[in-house]
């Protein structure tokens, strides 16, 4: 009884309900009026008909008295008058009080049916408006798990009307808020697995520091073997350094702030700066840098980041190619795309190791003490951010390659 008071206390409810009510009453209305002007039809129609009768029979009859055959008209009885007394063929005539009875009588039976017909409306009324309140409390109970953060629940829906369509539009949100609440977990836990990296990568070198700062301070050393201590000192400072103006750089790309600027860099002169700029750990490599001639060849893109993007991919390959060998750099314009490689004559890498390539903190076979572990993750970013895409390709034995894609401004 409860849940049925409930039902309406809405008022849009309680307004549908008067109107059902109005509608009731007033078709009500409406087959009273009708079953009374049949009625008035129907009697018009008679009384022409008997006026037509009594004209002939006082035509063939003058001596007949019209009232005589009124009072036999009127008679309370039932069954059909029979004018064949008068010289007149047999005929039926329906006299008005009965058809008066038969008036009422359809009345009578027309009104119980309406109201089991309005009885019957207002039960599919209550019946529709029992399935829309549970589809409501469905929906209610769906919003509070999804504040709840549970988002495993279905509600899509494939029937028409404004409910089913109010499901679908929520179940749409529903997914968006699963995808997102998904995104967030993962950023979650990356954001945990890369401070425990950087804790890690920054305790080791810190360690060392506090070690060799006490050895220093606690024992007489030979002037030589404290310069050696202090060189390794601030190779790990400068390691430091390194490694957290990287992990600024990835702190800004990360959280959208850096705007990419469009402007047209010709590569030639681009990779001849970059040259420049590695000369020194080249040449301590005893590694050449090979340049292709190709001064036509240009993309779109950030100057700033993309120096810095390519100069992490030219200078890993430094770092991987034996002393005596060559790093290869060369363009290739197409239609859609503009490609840079960027090869070098190393030692190549498994395909295990290949799959995590650019992930972050992870050094390859053979990378120094000094190597960060992030250079080319920060490079991906970089260069995705920028519209562009890299890959990497290796061979054991042969090196590896780095195919760097822009599309062309049209």
């Amino acid at each position: 009884m409860g849940k049925f008071m409930d039902l309406w206390k809405e008022k849009d409810r309680q307004r549908a309900l008067k109107m059902l009510a109005v509608l009731s009453v007033f078709f009500m209305v409406l087959s009273v009026f009708v079953n009374y002007l049949v009625y008035r039809d129907y009697a018009g129609r008679v009384n022409a008909g008997l006026s037509g009768i009594l004209n002939e029979v006082t035509e063939k009859y003058p001596l007949a008295e019209e009232e005589t055959l009124l009072s036999v008209l009127n008679a309370d009885r039932q069954g059909a008058l029979d004018l064949s007394d008068f010289g007149i063929e047999k005929k039926e005539v329906s006299l008005l009080k009965n058809m008066k009875t038969g008036f009422y009588k359809s009345l009578f039976l027309s009104v119980p049916v309406l109201l089991i017909f309005c009885i019957f409306s207002a039960g599919i009324f209550c019946l529709y408006f029992f399935r829309e309140n549970k589809k409501i409390g469905d929906i209610a109970e769906y919003v509070h798990a999804i504040h709840r953060k549970q988002y495993d629940l279905c509600l899509s829906e494939n029937e028409e009307g404004v409910i089913s369509r109010l499901k679908n539009e929520l179940y749409k949100v529903t997914v968006m808020l699963k995808e997102e609440a998904e995104k967030n977990r993962k950023e979650k836990e990356q954001m945990k697995d890369s401070l425990a990296d950087i804790s890690h990568q920054i305790k080791t070198p810190m360690t060392s520091i506090l070690v060799l700062l006490d050895n220093i301070r606690g024992m007489e050393l030979p002037q030589e073997v404290q310069e050696k201590f202090l060189a390794e000192i601030n190779r790990q400072f400068l390691w430091v350094n390194s490694l957290v103006i990287s992990l600024l750089k990835l702190s800004r790309l990360d959280s959208g702030v850096v705007e990419m600027k469009k402007e047209k860099i010709d590569l030639y002169e681009f990779f001849e700066e970059i040259r420049e700029s590695l000369s020194i750990p080249a040449e301590t490599a005893n590694v050449f840098l090979e340049i292709e001639e190709n001064k036509e060849a240009s993309f779109y893109g950030d100057g700033y980041w993309e120096r810095e993007a390519m100069t992490n991919l030219v200078k890993n390959a430094i770092e991987h190619t034996k002393s005596g060998k060559k790093v290869f750099i060369s363009f290739e314009e197409t239609y859609f795309y503009t490609k840079i490689y960027i090869k070098d004559q190393g030692e190549g890498m498994e395909k295990e190791e290949l799959e995590k390539i650019f992930d972050r903190f992870y050094s390859r076979k053979g990378a120094g003490n000094g190597h960060v572990g992030i250079g080319l993750s920060l490079a991906k970013k970089i260069i995705e951010l920028d519209g562009g895409m890299v890959k990497a390709d290796s061979e054991v034995g042969k090196g590896s390659a780095f195919e760097v894609r822009f599309e062309k401004k049209q």
